[in-house]
């Protein structure tokens, strides 16, 4: 059903807008209002029929439904006989009538009604917060352009380092298809989403902000093992990874949420965080299971870092061999001490 919004008041002259006793608003199944009608001249009639005054487009909502009236100061709704009848609230007691208060809410067919005074006091304005936003960038196509670039660069330079093979450019060319399949695929996804909910496609600004992701990811991975390396503090790196990690999935899907939902800020940090966290949690158990002691996998880096890199001092050969044996004693030591 479509959201109907009636011009302000001001537009309207002064004798209609003293008419006007209320509104009645019709609910979407989520509780939005999606069709807001105001009530002038009575009986207001409300049903399914194409006389009503109210047309509500519900297949268990009888043609001619219920019939509102002024009684003295007060609004009366009541049944006119309908199939389904009457429900006040979130009561289950069919009811003949209901006399309206601002905030009373009913229910005819499968189709929720509630009535608001005039007077009412709608909440204050949200500040709009994405008019500042940095995501706005991405709506510019020489920034998506650059970030495209950006991404394909980095991963032909990831793609170089880790090859120990002569360059072949259609080797290499042949390696960057399947994370830009990755990427496409997952923007489409999102894509598919931001259709439905907005009526956005949203493509290429969902394909920059995968890309940015990745990039994002790739790159502090690349830091945190040299910072790892250059303290000598290999055991925190893990730890580190799973954060940092965290945090940057969290903000690439709260970025796509920004262009799929409408949904506000707070609750798309919400849901962000809480699939960031189940994602991270996802990869930590699979990495628990890929060191079982049969995995082919090793769990140390196969990529040298240049001994320049470490600003810490390191063992020496001797220091390295005496604990070496110091170790393979103890180990004896054990072994002949066990029955």
């Amino acid at each position: 059903m479509e959201s109907v919004i009636y011009g302000r008041e001001s537009d309207e002259p002064a004798g209609e807008r003293a008419e006007i006793a209320g509104f009645l608003e019709v609910l979407d199944r989520a509780g939005h209002i999606a069709q807001r009608v105001p009530l002038r001249n009575f009986p207001v009639r409300i049903g399914r029929a194409y006389d009503n005054d109210v047309i509500l487009d519900d297949p268990y909502v009888s043609p001619a439904h219920l019939r509102m009236n002024r009684v003295g100061d007060r609004l009366v709704v009541e049944d006119l006989d309908s199939v389904n009848g009457l429900y006040r609230d979130r009561e289950r007691r069919r009811v003949p009538r209901v006399e309206l208060a601002s905030g009373t809410e009913l229910r005819v067919g499968h189709t929720r009604l509630r009535f608001r005074e005039r007077s009412f006091t709608v909440t204050p304005p949200l500040v709009d917060l994405s008019a500042r936003s940095p995501l706005l960038l991405l709506e510019k196509p020489l920034i998506l352009a650059l970030i495209y670039l950006l991404t394909l660069g980095w991963l032909a330079l990831s793609n170089f380092l880790d090859s120990v093979e002569p360059l072949d450019p259609k080797r290499l060319v042949a390696e960057l298809v399947p994370p830009v399949l990755g990427i496409l695929v997952w923007s489409g996804i999102w894509a598919f989403a931001s259709r439905l909910l907005t009526h956005r496609l949203n493509f290429l600004i969902h394909c920059g902000i995968a890309c940015l992701g990745g990039l994002a990811l790739s790159l502090t991975s690349v830091c945190l093992s040299y910072l790892a390396f250059a303290f000598n503090i290999d055991s925190l790196e893990e730890l580190a990874q799973i954060l940092v990690s965290t945090l940057l999935t969290g903000t690439v899907l709260y970025a796509h949420l920004r262009f799929c939902s409408p949904a506000p800020p707070r609750r798309l940090t919400a849901t962000a965080s809480i699939l960031a966290v189940l994602a991270c949690g996802l990869m930590l158990l699979e990495t628990q299971v890929d060191r079982s002691d049969f995995s082919a996998t090793p769990d140390y880096p196969t990529t040298l870092k240049p001994p320049a890199f470490q600003w810490t001092p390191s063992k020496s050969v001797g220091e390295f061999f005496t604990q070496a044996e110091a170790l393979r004693d103890q180990t004896e030591a054990m072994s002949e001490s066990e029955p």
